[in-house]
């Protein structure tokens, strides 16, 4: 009986997880005024990314593209690479939104967002 080494190195790709998911104020100071036009939200993942291909503004499609929401994020939304691990997402109209809950989980990274590590 003859036994083999195990294997080593790199095998594939490693799945990319939101690490935080933050809802930020919209602009202009003050008390929050809940989901309105200008609020943020910064999404951080795991580890470096390719940033699905799509570099600096994005548009609501190709952040669409990227997620697979649980709720529905209004009428129009953009997204910003700020690294390649943070994107930040601003709501430009939340007409029809059904806001997040806090400690609720909003989405998750779409297998077909090609969204992988750097």
């Amino acid at each position: 009986m003859t036994t083999s080494q195990p294997l080593q190195g790199a095998f594939g790709h490693t799945a990319i997880e939101i690490e935080s998911w933050v809802a930020g104020h919209p602009p202009g100071g003050g008390p929050c005024r809940g989901y309105v036009s200008g609020v943020t939200m910064t999404v951080t993942f795991s580890e470096p990314t390719n940033k699905a291909l799509m570099s600096g503004k994005i548009s609501r499609e190709q952040v669409d593209v990227l997620f697979g929401f649980k709720w529905n994020m209004g009428q129009d939304y953009s997204g910003e690479w700020l690294d390649d691990k943070t994107l930040v997402i601003t709501i430009h109209d939340p007409f029809g939104a059904s806001p997040p809950e806090i400690g609720f989980i909003v989405g998750q990274v779409s297998n077909s967002g090609s969204l992988n590590p750097s």
